[in-house]
């Protein structure tokens, strides 16, 4: 197959791409994905954003992180595109989702041609902000699941909802933060907490504005 072909049509100012699942299938492989144009003025635009990180999300491996090597290879309108393996584990996640199969999504990699360098800078330089604030919602994906991520989530939604557990102005704050860590299944907890914020996800200075500028963001 072919390269991926951006010339069909090139984006009008204040336009953008969107790419959507048009045929799912077994594996992220053999599955379809479409590209459609929509603009950002355009009230009835209805996308996700995501916000992620283009290399490993585990610093496992000494600078594997850094790396952006493409070695997934997805169809888009009947071309292969080679995309990172953490945007391929998004993909399939999205697959496997009832409601998210079903949705359009805004991704850089993808929705930008990164092979034309006005079209990258017009969109990264003037438009990011519109593009994450426009967005229904921001998917903040931090890479697949591990064994620490569910505990992590459930610890962090205890905390939330433990409003004087960490409170510094509380008088039973160190009681309750004491509790809190003898409760803790040897640390288990806190220490899936750890690696939850310890991935590379949170080492890009854009997330500030990815995260802060939506209404809505699903982590």
């Amino acid at each position: 197959m072919a390269p991926l072909d951006y010339s069909w049509r090139p984006l009008q100012p204040n336009e953008i791409r969107l790419v959507s699942l048009e045929a799912p299938a077994e594996t992220i492989t053999q599955a379809k994905w479409k590209l459609t144009v929509a603009g950002l003025a355009d009230k009835s635009a209805s996308y996700y954003a995501v916000s992620y990180r283009w290399g490993q999300p585990l610093d496992e491996e000494p600078f594997k992180s850094m790396t952006n090597d493409r070695e997934s290879c997805i169809h888009i309108d009947g071309s292969d595109v080679m995309v990172t393996k953490n945007l391929s584990d998004f993909l399939h996640e999205v697959q496997r989702d009832k409601k998210l199969k079903e949705e359009e999504f805004w991704i850089d990699a993808i929705c930008i041609n990164q092979e034309d360098p006005q079209e990258r800078s017009r969109q990264v330089s003037t438009m990011m902000g519109k593009i994450y604030r426009s967005a229904k919602c921001v998917i903040a994906w931090l890479g697949d699941a591990d064994s620490h991520t569910q505990r992590a989530f459930d610890h962090l939604d205890h905390l939330a909802k433990s409003p004087t557990l960490l409170s510094p102005g509380s008088q039973s704050a160190s009681t309750n933060y004491s509790a809190s860590i003898n409760g803790d299944e040897n640390g288990s907890c806190w220490e899936s907490a750890v690696k939850l914020f310890d991935r590379t996800y949170w080492n890009r200075s854009w997330i500030i504005q990815e995260l802060v500028l939506p209404e809505n963001v699903i982590v």
